[in-house]
């Protein structure tokens, strides 16, 4: 390439001072951390057992109209139909799910009586109204499990008011049941990230329980218990967005390149990439970090891949790009500095290329001109350091 595409004193010269000031702004580019789901829509998939006055993203009212059975009875088991909102699809995505319940329920003095007219047998709980809120999960070893959060609302005949109680089980091995304040409505959270779920209740601050091990959640159950009626508010489904999971390892891969350390920098990145946290981010990261260390090609190949994944807010990756194609002798990266907001237009001007066309400095070959093997050691991507 002719020098007035590309002399490499000035070159470094710039590198080296641009490379500093635009690295740390890179995360602030990128889009939210938490984005909605199920929310065009109610994101409650509700039973046929139950009836549903009302079902759309700001509300649902459930009615349990069903008895439970001789046999639940007497072993004082559930038999309760649910609402549900299905996370399955979203593998192992960090979610923030978040609602409201209501008990609309009125229990009366009566006790529990067997009523057998017209030939069936139904046993009634006219004294209780029971629910529950039910949390299914798949472990790292890959088993299927769920937690439940059970609530009762009592008219207890020797008292006034109603009561709640409530009693937490593991995998449907019921513990003691035990009293906790009453609250007409109680608020939900179920936040799933790093292998963990905290589930937490009353007003949505009060930690439950912490269960580890957690590869994923399956679903989130409201169940109402015979003759109960719910009305489920405020209904939040949030899931981290890929950026949102991939920002420790930018924020390692940051701190590498402050400290100069590229080679721990592309790790890192590579690392997210693995595991499909695939972004403009973490290829941008990774092309400069590649640059920074002379490996021009391989800068190229992530740097596209980066400019692919944005809509916009695209001009480091195509300033890195285009240093790296000059890098490289290719003087269509003058092309690729001109979308490289001030900066690659300042490096234009500066070296008297605003002018330039791309292509001019290209050889003319023939189809009997013998190609040349040549070998670099930019052709191929560097091994990473562990």
């Amino acid at each position: 390439m002719s020098k007035l595409i590309f002399n490499s004193s000035v070159m470094m010269k710039v590198v080296t001072t641009w490379t500093l000031l635009l690295m740390f702004p890179v995360i602030s580019l990128s889009q939210n951390v938490w984005e909605s789901f199920g929310t065009s829509s109610s994101p409650w998939s509700i039973s046929t057992d139950l009836e549903c006055a009302i079902n759309t993203p700001s509300k649902v009212d459930i009615y349990n109209m069903n008895y439970p059975s001789e046999d639940n009875v007497k072993n004082k088991t559930w038999s309760v139909c649910s609402a549900s909102i299905n996370t399955s699809n979203y593998n192992e995505s960090p979610l923030d799910i978040a609602f409201t319940i209501k008990n609309l329920s009125s229990p009366t003095n009566n006790s529990l009586y067997l009523n057998t007219s017209a030939g069936t047998t139904k046993w009634y709980y006219s004294n209780e109204r029971y629910w529950k809120v039910q949390i299914n999960y798949t472990t790292t070893s890959g088993q299927s499990k769920y937690y439940d959060m059970n609530y009762s609302t009592i008219k207890d005949s020797n008292k006034d008011s109603t009561y709640h109680s409530s009693n937490y089980s593991d995998n449907g091995n019921s513990s003691k049941w035990e009293s906790i304040t009453w609250k007409n409505n109680r608020i939900f959270r179920v936040l799933f990230d790093d292998n963990k779920i905290n589930i937490f209740d009353q007003n949505g601050d009060n930690l439950v329980k912490t269960i580890y091990g957690v590869k994923k959640i399956n679903s989130v159950r409201v169940g109402a218990g015979p003759g109960t009626q719910l009305w489920i508010t405020n209904t939040s489904c949030q899931k981290m967005t890929i950026y949102g999971q991939s920002q420790q390892y930018l924020q390692r891969a940051e701190n590498y390149m402050a400290n100069n350390n590229p080679s721990a920098a592309v790790s890192e990145m590579t690392t997210a990439i693995n595991k499909e946290l695939k972004c403009y981010d973490t290829y941008l990261m990774r092309g400069i970090a590649y640059y920074v260390q002379g490996y021009y090609k391989s800068a190229i190949e992530d740097l596209s891949s980066a400019i692919n994944y944005s809509a916009n807010n695209k001009e480091m990756a195509y300033y890195y790009r285009g240093m790296s194609k000059l890098a490289l002798n290719d003087d269509y990266g003058i092309s690729d500095l001109r979308n490289g907001g001030q900066n690659g237009l300042a490096f234009l001007r500066e070296n008297n290329l605003m002018n330039y066309t791309p292509g001019q400095n290209k050889k003319k070959t023939t189809t009997n001109t013998a190609k040349k093997k040549t070998t670099s050691s930019q052709s191929k991507k560097p091994e990473l350091k562990k």
